[in-house]
């Protein structure tokens, strides 16, 4: 049995796409199955405004891939004005038409595996390109991702949204390829300042930075390394020789709990503040109180 996923890249998390992965490796491994895995670039997705389960549906009585050949660059304007005069005229009404113009950021699956630093799989991935494409399938999306075929009984659906929901919600990411490193007396860190990140509720204010730079001094036997925005490999090999590592909820506390890093975030959602602790690691909605955890643990080293 081969497993289709259509991959889309106008999702901007890394942690998303991390997630996502993850769920893909493991229902492979869980089926015992060979992936396609469809990269699509340059295409329409028409679906349904229609919400299931927390995720956008698409269209269900519609199950084609259609190729387009754009003649001007407008033409996606012009066809999504003539479609949905075409669905209006016929009383269908509530639909979106979405482009995807984001180009590709890889040729080959296994690179994106690669670059997350996860053990490559037992089972074959393929990757095939899909570009100017209409996909009016009866298909299931997320962030960053459409079903393909397989997935389209609710049956085979559900399996993928239990798969993508374990990892977020029980930590049950894929293994990363890493070797455990002596810790000594470090400890590694993200914080994210005002501005950085689109989701406010991620940054952290300059006074409530200033409280943490004012706690790391009082420990100078205690080597603290700043994790790097753009240096994943780095990342992988501080988080590697660290006791532990204290972040606003992110990409990187996705990354330590995958190592199995004990892991200390500080999160304005109380969703995912819960889920952190459920998997058995810390998460507060009280900067303070991630300030005295941080601090006990740093007096146990």
């Amino acid at each position: 049995m081969t497993i289709d996923f259509y991959i889309t890249f106008d999702t901007e998390g890394l942690g998303d796409r991390f997630i996502l992965v993850s769920t893909i490796l493991n229902i492979m491994n869980k089926f015992n199955c060979d992936a396609v895995v469809h990269f699509i670039e340059d295409s329409l997705i028409i679906t349904s405004n229609e919400v299931g389960l927390g995720l956008p549906t698409n269209i269900d009585n519609v199950e084609h891939v259609s190729d387009v050949h754009p003649h001007k660059d407008n033409w996606y304007h012009k066809f999504f004005k003539k479609l949905k005069g075409i669905f209006l005229m016929a009383g269908i009404d509530g639909f979106t038409f979405r482009k995807i113009s984001k180009k590709k950021l890889y040729e080959d699956f296994y690179e994106i595996v690669d670059f997350f630093h996860f053990k490559r799989p037992k089972n074959k991935i393929t990757t095939n390109i899909l570009k100017n494409k209409i996909f009016t399938q009866g298909t299931y999306q997320g962030p960053g991702f459409l079903l393909g075929s397989w997935m389209k009984s609710s049956v085979r659906k559900n399996v993928f949204l239990q798969a993508y929901r374990k990892v977020w919600k029980e930590g049950l990411y894929w293994p990363i390829d890493f070797s455990p490193k002596e810790k000594e007396k470090n400890v590694c860190y993200m914080l994210y300042r005002s501005g950085e990140q689109q989701s406010e509720y991620k940054n952290i204010s300059e006074q409530e930075n200033l409280k943490i730079k004012t706690l790391m001094k009082t420990f100078p036997e205690i080597t603290f390394f700043s994790l790097e925005h753009n240096n994943y490999s780095k990342n992988v090999e501080i988080l590697s020789k660290s006791h532990f590592i204290f972040a606003t909820e992110g990409m990187w506390t996705h990354l330590s709990r995958a190592m199995n890093i004990n892991t200390v975030a500080y999160s304005k959602d109380p969703v995912t503040s819960q889920e952190i602790n459920d998997q058995g690691h810390y998460s507060s909605l009280s900067f303070d109180e991630y300030l005295k955890k941080i601090k006990s643990l740093l007096m146990g080293i």
